[in-house]
């Protein structure tokens, strides 16, 4: 597998577009005082709750081997460059995983929040929490091992819920080439991918009743239905350098990796609709799809930006600037707004006001 790495060459000029206004918070003090090394992708952070009107920001940090419950409240905005972040609460709680964790995903359900987790290892842990107002309380645990029984050399892994089934689960892990869907924690299916799968998720598609699964196989995209006899049934043209982060809305499938390009494919046909290069300086390992604005997307990578602009016309409205890499992001669903963890241990929220861009 090639080093992640600074790009040769050097980077065209950006095409800038109509402006986005944006906030920032950061933490008045470092929440960790020794963060574990990133991964191919910064989604080791999931968003519980907070919007504009609430003053609380709260997530779920996957650090080292452990995971941690972030509360914390944001001052008013007074129009500096950047506002601080108060009143911390860090919360360790209890999973049972040995190695580094590299990846987790949170939802709500029936009340109650399931929070998923994968270690470098392929081991994933599902766990059912109650809430109220000041702690999370863990109620039980489903341990997810490896179809084979047997850890797999420490790498990158993913793990993505069914949003049509909460007891439906999805792991893939890099070096072990396959990714594995559970019912519970009993194996449903488990396939082997050609090539190294860096990232998985649940997408769904006009043609298809039930969420099929978008692979990025290194540098392809494949899509799979898990329910049929022959499940792969697409593999997308391969590009030159591997893609590390993939997201989906309405019709499109967006990815993104080395090429610092984030390209688009139309679900109705499979073509590429659109690409925006040059998106970043660096490898990007973060992308997130506007739920305001459409064509808008946000991407992170090895670099301490989040960049924000369109697919289409491959212009960029605005960018926000942390201290240091991205190891976790997360977007909130119904707004453009993002929280963060760095790899020096600060915790961020920031605004982005894509409203106009509609």
């Amino acid at each position: 597998m090639e080093d992640i790495g600074l790009e040769d060459e050097p980077m065209t000029k950006v095409k800038e577009g109509a402006k986005v206004a944006t906030k920032f918070w950061r933490s008045n003090k470092v929440i960790f005082d020794r963060v574990s090394p990133g991964q191919l992708a910064c989604n080791r952070l999931s968003i519980l709750y907070g919007n504009e009107s609430n003053t609380n920001v709260e997530a779920l940090i996957g650090n080292e081997e452990s995971v941690y419950h972030v509360r914390s409240k944001k001052i008013e905005h007074s129009g500096k460059a950047v506002e601080e972040l108060t009143d911390f609460d860090v919360h360790r709680l209890d999973f049972e995983h040995k190695f580094q964790v590299v990846s987790l995903k949170s939802r709500q359900t029936q009340g109650q929040i399931q929070v998923g987790v994968v270690d470098d290892r392929g081991v994933a842990t599902v766990t059912l929490c109650d809430r109220d107002a000041n702690s999370i309380t863990q109620k039980s645990n489903l341990k997810l091992n490896p179809p084979s029984g047997k850890l797999g050399e420490a790498g990158p892994a993913s793990f993505d819920f069914d949003e049509k089934n909460s007891d439906s689960f999805l792991v893939s892990h890099m070096f072990d080439k396959r990714f594995t869907l559970y019912n519970g924690d009993k194996v449903n299916r488990s396939l082997c991918t050609p090539n190294h799968p860096i990232t998985a998720r649940f997408i769904t598609i006009p043609s298809s009743n039930d969420p099929v699964v978008a692979v990025a196989e290194y540098n392809q995209i494949t899509i799979w239905d898990p329910k049929s006899k022959n499940p792969c049934i697409k593999r997308l043209p391969a590009h030159s350098q591997p893609f590390y982060a993939l997201d989906s809305k309405d019709n499109f499938l967006c990815a993104v990796g080395a090429a610092r390009s984030v390209y688009s494919y139309d679900f109705r046909n499979w073509f590429l609709s659109s690409t925006w290069s040059n998106c970043s300086k660096f490898e990007v390992t973060s992308l997130h799809l506007s739920t305001v604005a459409p064509n808008v997307c946000f991407v992170a990578g090895l670099d301490s930006t989040i960049h924000c602009g369109n697919t289409k016309t491959g212009v960029r409205h605005a960018s926000l600037l942390g201290d240091s890499r991205w190891v976790g992001l997360d977007k909130f669903k119904e707004e453009d707004s993002f929280v963060g963890l760095t790899e020096n241990g600060n915790f961020y929220y920031g605004e982005f006001d894509t409203k106009h861009l509609k």
